[in-house]
């Protein structure tokens, strides 16, 4: 089973090191990891840790914006990669969207990387690209 709940101070510091540790995965010329970037960007989301069976898998950070969910970041472990778990968190997303009577979903997802296809698959629409980053938005009816 799922989990989604509110993100701990605790849970905030150990999701640093999964994004980190993940985005060490990609290779991208000129990109490198900035804890205080980072620790800046993500502080002042709506922050959730994800739990299977009551362990930590992942991280989740939404922000609300007037006409879209944005969706900042969503980290999953090593091992709750290429499982189930990403597509029943983005059944999760889909629903907090609709509760808030939203109809659309945006993120930005490093370019040439996995999640990018992933987005795709699921029906994302690419919106823009920049250096590093891919804008993707997915309109969908509630």
């Amino acid at each position: 089973m799922l989990t989604v709940e509110h993100a701990t101070p605790d849970e905030f510091i150990e999701a640093l090191s999964l994004m980190k540790w993940n985005e060490a995965q990609v290779v991208i010329p000129g990109l490198s990891w900035d804890q205080e970037w980072a620790q800046n960007n993500y502080q002042d989301k709506d922050n959730y840790s994800i739990f299977r069976a009551g362990h930590w898998i992942g991280f989740l950070s939404l922000e609300v914006m007037p006409d879209a969910l944005f969706v900042h970041t969503l980290q999953l472990t090593p091992e709750a990669q290429g499982n189930i778990w990403g597509f029943r968190v983005y059944e999760w997303i889909l629903a907090k969207a609709g509760s808030l009577g939203m109809n659309r979903i945006e993120c930005n997802v490093l370019k040439d990387s996995s999640a990018f296809a992933i987005y795709l698959r699921l029906g994302f629409e690419l919106v823009h690209t920049d250096k590093y980053l891919s804008t993707m938005q997915l309109t969908f009816t509630s």
